[in-house]
């Protein structure tokens, strides 16, 4: 027991979690709360706007698997937080939102931005749809036990965000709490394993397949599996292919790595997944985008394909494809066990060879194609030679951080080296997600250089980053594709209905429109650079990084890139005139352009 506010208790608790950083926004329901910061060691870096507050822990999250705070007041501030706090759900990013509220006799009178309107004090029903568990901190002694519970469930199982709301009487109130000593309460070294019959079968169905498949998807990177991946891979002779989110999950330059599924994956990863007799599932939700719609042209042919499936999640097992074995585990851990299980020469191996053939050769005309793009000297710049020199400029381990649309452009053409250091927005999608994610990722990695790849509309989206990078001195790197305009969406409407509104940036003359980039960077205290050439990229680069300062570079690239879409994606049929009556699958190939 210790007396003290429950402002300080709340800091104690997030000090025994090891929480570094507090992301957020002051306001009058959580004063008390920062004023109680300034006696630890947290570091509190200050927002303009409380979703990129959320954008940045999520990304924090991801490069560190340590969970970040994210602070708001009672009302508006604390409405700022839900599409961020639904991307870190989507994507499985263990997230702590501690919000103020109105004092608990103030409760339903609508005092201090209160949202009563259904029930009094009531502002966390807004998040619990998107949050695994919404805490409202209504009595001093559960303090102690409730912030426990709260990682606890952040973390645990499948992370994600949780919500603690706490009345700001409360924040200020002086009681004797009851403070959980240390991170002992959970056993963070507990991973589950597959029950002993479910292991020999899936051990037995694997070593028997003559055209194996591992499909690793974001689990993989949250169970830390990237070194048993590779290695079982290894010991099956079996290609790995990977969910968007899961890209940096196996060295995109291992002989056995096979790309990206999906609507804008690669054509090697389809015929793989299309083609497979056997295919191990480890930690994927299978979104649509991912899957190309369930398409077994493009994914995979279950049955008459055999499925292993893993994952700590019960719901996603069977949930999208039948599996002969499910396993509710972790996936580090079952791929340790299936490793133990499997002869280094499994019966298979020889067939494997013949399959392993088709696949380079696969593998090999893909990367004849794409090769001559990303050596481009057209003007304005490709998008591939772009994305080709960020990745020479990056030393190994350095992070790529890419927003909703130009991501499928970096699971093509950007070969991701060392796990997290991939970062996309995938489930949820936010515009300019990825410009404060740079952020998270920075503070996270502080030695390795940051790169966002960000369209000009995401930039647009989240501007008051650069405040948020100069203010608290975190040196990113933003290389903004200049194309003025929501570049898919321009793509879409000019396929689907040869007219469009709102894809482009256009002034009332209909003249293309952008601010000044790399003004309006040093008009925040940023640095910057225009590039129009594609030889000019690689220095501006280099600069940019070496400057340790936030930087822009503001790109000018084709309005019309080159997509490559070889996957299938159903919303496309829904978009054609007259759906409904049509049975020509044929709209739902690609994502934009023609297939």
């Amino acid at each position: 027991m210790a007396r003290m506010t429950g402002a300080h208790a709340i800091v104690k608790c997030l000090e025994a979690e090891g929480v570094e950083y507090v992301f957020g926004m002051s306001g009058h329901a959580n004063l008390t709360f920062l004023d109680a910061l300034l006696d630890s060691k947290i570091r509190f870096v200050s927002v303009p706007h409380e979703q990129l507050a959320v954008h940045m822990a999520d990304a924090y999250f991801r490069v560190t698997h340590r969970p970040a705070v994210v602070l708001t007041s009672v009302g508006p501030g604390f409405t700022n937080t839900v599409t961020g706090v639904a991307d870190a759900m989507h994507d499985c990013s263990a997230v702590l939102v501690i919000s103020g509220n109105v004092p608990v006799a103030h409760r339903g009178t609508e005092a201090y931005q209160e949202i009563a309107f259904h029930n009094d004090a009531a502002q966390s029903e807004i998040l619990r749809p998107v949050v695994k568990r919404a805490f409202r901190l209504d009595h001093a002694h559960l303090l102690g036990e409730i912030m426990s519970r709260a990682f606890n469930t952040a973390l645990g199982g499948v992370p994600g965000p949780v919500l603690v709301d706490v009345p700001m009487d409360l924040f200020s109130r002086i009681e004797d709490y009851s403070l959980p000593a240390s991170q002992a309460r959970r056993a963070r070294s507990r991973r589950s394993g597959a029950d002993a019959a479910d292991l020999r079968q899936a051990a037995d169905i694997l070593a028997a397949s003559k055209r194996p498949v591992i499909y690793a998807g974001g689990g993989t990177l949250l169970s830390a599996a990237s070194a048993e991946l590779a290695a079982l891979a290894e010991r099956l002779g079996s290609p790995v292919i990977v969910s968007l989110i899961a890209q940096s999950a196996m060295r995109n330059d291992h002989p056995l790595y096979g790309g990206v599924t999906g609507a804008v994956g690669t054509p090697t990863a389809h015929y793989l997944a299309s083609h497979a007799d056997t295919v191990l599932i480890l930690g994927s939700r299978f979104s649509d985008m991912d899957a190309s719609s369930w398409h077994p042209d493009m994914f995979f042919r279950a049955p008459p394909a055999r499925v292993v499936q893993v994952d700590v999640d019960p719901a996603q097992v069977g949930r999208r494809v039948p599996v002969d074995v499910g396993i509710v585990a972790d996936a580090r851990t079952v791929l340790r066990q299936l490793l133990d299980a499997l002869p280094a020469q499994t019966a298979g191996r020889d067939a494997r060879s013949g399959w392993l053939g088709e696949f380079e050769q696969v593998r090999k005309r893909w990367r004849e194609e794409i090769e001559p793009s990303q050596r481009s000297d057209e003007m304005p710049i490709a998008l591939e030679r772009l994305i080709t020199e960020i990745r020479r400029a990056l030393p190994p381990g350095g992070i790529i951080v890419a927003p909703n649309g130009p991501r499928y452009f970096v699971a093509q053409h950007f070969a991701a080296d060392v796990p997290g250091s991939h970062l996309v927005a995938s489930g949820h999608g936010t515009m300019g997600w990825a410009v404060p994610a740079a952020l998270g990722a920075k503070l996270g990695r502080p030695q390795s250089p940051v790169v966002c790849l960000t369209g000009d509309g995401g930039f647009r989206s989240t501007t008051p980053t650069l405040a948020i990078a100069v203010e608290a001195g975190i040196p990113a790197v933003w290389v903004i594709l200049n194309n003025g305009g929501f570049n898919i969406i321009e793509l879409y409407q000019n396929r689907f209905f040869k007219r469009g509104v709102g894809g482009a940036f256009r002034t009332a003359k209909g003249e293309r429109y952008n601010p000044d980039f790399v003004a309006l960077a040093r008009a925040y205290g940023a640095d910057g650079l225009r590039v129009e050439r594609p030889e000019q990229i690689g220095p501006a680069l280099e600069r940019a990084i070496e400057s340790n300062m936030p930087f822009v570079i503001d790109a000018v690239v084709t309005p019309q890139p080159r997509i490559r879409a070889s996957g299938y994606w159903e919303a496309n049929r829904y978009l054609k005139h007259g759906w409904n009556e049509s049975e020509d699958t044929e709209y739902a190939r690609g994502f934009g352009d023609s297939a």
